[in-house]
């Protein structure tokens, strides 16, 4: 298991996290010819990876449609002074402000000759706020349960496709509370087709959990008075 606890600066209150996990080669070229603008391709030659988890991480953040009806041409990432940016296009900034979204950070956790993991933050109007974030990650377990667990989030995992690597992006999620808050009480609840939340513990937290074949990682996040 992969912890860290960093705090930041943002620019108005926060809305939404995001993050995911995609696997190196995993983003053919084909796909990446049908989602992504003709800068991305060009910028991105070779590590196709990065936009496509970018994308991810914000949907997550803001909310609102999936990837799947998304308008992810809309959508385009950019490396600017080696950081990543988002760029929204008209149908992408519509569906920010319904959802009371003013922009969306990004941020690269880590690249490896596996993996690419890119975090979202979304924030609303209003004035700045300090935030405190912590993300976990950890392989997938060869068996499936785990003690860690409470009998509700076992149940969950199983109705999953692949109940390891839920329940290791649970693990996840619970080490890097732990790691912010000092609590371990709190709970995974994360029902299909909702965002997934934690519960049992007295703090506002915001969570997301992405996962591959191998790897799982959580991005927990918390206001500082």
């Amino acid at each position: 298991m992969t912890t860290a606890v960093t705090e930041l600066l943002l620019d108005g209150p926060l809305h939404g996290v995001g993050v995911d996990v995609v696997s190196r080669g995993r983003v053919s070229a084909r796909l990446a010819r049908a989602k992504f603008s003709e800068a991305e391709l060009e910028r991105f030659r070779g590590r196709r990876e990065l936009p496509f988890a970018a994308r991810e991480a914000v949907l997550k953040a803001v909310g609102g449609p999936g990837i799947l009806r998304a308008p992810l041409r809309e959508m385009v990432v950019a490396w600017d002074r080696g950081a990543l940016t988002l760029r929204p296009g008209e149908a992408y900034r519509q569906v920010m402000q319904r959802e009371g979204v003013t922009a969306a950070r990004l941020a690269v956790l880590a690249i490896s000759p596996a993996h690419v993991v890119v975090t979202s933050l979304a924030t609303r109007a209003g004035p700045p706020v300090r935030a405190r974030l912590a993300y976990a990650t950890r392989g997938i377990p060869v068996a499936d349960a785990d003690d860690d667990l409470d009998e509700r989030e076992r149940a969950e995992c199983e109705s999953r496709p692949d109940p390891r690597a839920s329940i290791a992006a649970r693990v996840a999620a619970h080490a890097a509370c732990l790691a912010l808050t000092g609590d371990a009480s709190a709970r995974v609840h994360a029902p299909r087709d909702q965002r997934p939340a934690l519960v049992g513990t007295p703090e506002r937290v915001w969570l997301s959990l992405a996962h591959e074949r191998d790897l799982a990682v959580a991005l927990v996040a918390t206001l500082l008075p």
